[in-house]
């Protein structure tokens, strides 16, 4: 781990420079030195990859970096993250990733096709295209209707996190695999399976896919977020937004954010906030409700801004009896006893662990992050809380011009508005 410089003040959102700009220098900061533009450490103490360089051109992107770029060095950039292109798959391969720390639940599956559908999003990012097409699509007979309802069928749905991640990776390939075919989306057989599939399997108690009871909790929400942006991509009807709302909005945290175990997450915290957002544009249901939360999430998350710049992935520490008391006695926020044992469950199962160990994702660095230092996923995705929350309610944030992906998935965004 870093020493902090002595001399570092603490950067508070009352800094006379904005959150853009500070963002900026934070970035420019891990840029790797000697190298072609392009290569970024994941933090201060971490190393860079494929996958960091990926998260670098998001924060560009989203905070209008990218736009003041000059043409070199985007190539530059561009040319790196196509390098990992493969010429027989299409996929993007990290010959490293294998020994980064996988587990049975990120195989090399997971991580290279995780690691496709960022970099898809970074070269349209920094305007360009794919080399080769996903012919591996084909190969495996993923681009007809009973192949994609068979792989889709063949994830472990008791296990919703991960799978609903699979299904997007998945979704992310078909659509844009049409895309460069030229072919709408509604008229593409397999695009209209992926959809079918979810539509005849949704819970229309929850709006969650998934086996199991755990699948009508916050899990259940961190898979589907996955899906709902495509939904939300390709202009598919999704069913039962109301009570995707409903749920939703009950598993906020006493802390204001989304991890059951307290102190937020980047991941639990952008799939509940991406998730309301888009439905309350599309419902308006639950104004009240929804104006509240965000403001409580929207505060949470600016106080996660590092000293130095650049934002953490969530609180960790051990906390004391009087939290412990206020998690018990939370009975009378949560819709069932079953998400209120569940809460305290998580919640103490983890300050039971390690609660201020550092974070190592699965094959994406060699070195772990520690938990209070800002990384650039963290970032990213804490910039992403901010500017939704930031288009509900009136922020300091409100005023920027944020600029989303434009390819499907993670950090795409277009207000329904703007699609009819």
């Amino acid at each position: 781990m870093c020493e902090a410089d002595e001399n570092e003040q603490p950067i508070l959102m009352s800094d006379n420079t904005d959150l853009l700009e500070r963002t900026g220098k934070w970035l420019e900061s891990l840029a790797v030195p000697d190298e072609k533009f392009g290569r970024f450490r994941m933090s201060r103490s971490s190393d860079d990859t494929v996958f960091t360089s990926c998260f670098a051109a998001f924060v560009y992107e989203l905070t209008g970096g990218m736009s003041r770029l000059d043409a070199s060095r985007k190539q530059e950039w561009l040319n790196y993250i196509l390098s990992f292109q493969d010429e027989a798959t299409g996929l993007f391969v990290d010959p490293e990733v294998e020994n980064r720390n996988l587990h049975s639940g990120h195989d090399t599956r997971y991580v290279t096709w995780q690691l496709s559908t960022f970099c898809i999003s970074a070269v349209r990012a920094l305007g360009g295209e794919l080399k080769y097409p996903l012919s591996f699509l084909g190969d495996e007979g993923l681009n007809t209707p009973a192949g994609v309802c068979a792989m889709l069928e063949s994830f472990n749905w008791h296990s919703t996190w991960g799978s609903g991640n699979l299904a997007m990776f998945l979704g992310i390939f078909l659509i844009c695999d049409a895309e460069n075919r030229g072919i709408a989306l509604d008229s593409d057989p397999a695009v209209t399976a992926f959809f079918d599939w979810h539509d005849n399997y949704q819970n229309k108690k929850t709006g969650f896919w998934g086996e199991g009871r755990l699948a009508e909790y916050h899990n259940g929400l961190f898979g589907a977020y996955h899906q709902y942006l495509l939904y939300f991509y390709a202009g598919r009807d999704l069913g039962c937004k109301e009570a995707i709302i409903d749920k939703t909005l009950s598993f906020q945290n006493i802390d204001g954010m989304f991890a059951p175990q307290m102190g937020g997450g980047g991941c639990e915290d952008i799939d509940a906030v991406d998730t309301l957002v888009n439905l309350y544009l599309r419902t308006g249901y639950r104004e009240g409700d929804v104006r509240k939360c965000l403001r409580r999430v929207y505060d949470a998350v600016c106080a996660l801004e590092a000293p130095g710049g650049g934002f953490i992935w969530g609180v960790r520490k051990r906390y004391g009896p009087m939290m412990y008391l206020r998690n018990l006695f939370s009975f009378w926020r949560q819709p069932d006893w079953y998400q209120w044992v569940f809460v305290n469950r998580r919640f103490l199962r983890e300050q039971q662990l390690n609660p201020v160990k550092p974070r190592h994702p699965q094959g994406w660095v060699s070195k772990p992050i520690p938990i209070e230092e800002s990384d650039l996923f963290s970032t990213w995705f804490r910039l992403l809380v901010i500017a939704y929350a930031s288009m509900i309610i009136d922020t300091p944030e409100s005023r920027n011009e944020w600029r989303f992906l434009s390819a499907p998935g993670l950090g795409w965004f277009i207000p329904p508005t703007a699609m009819t």
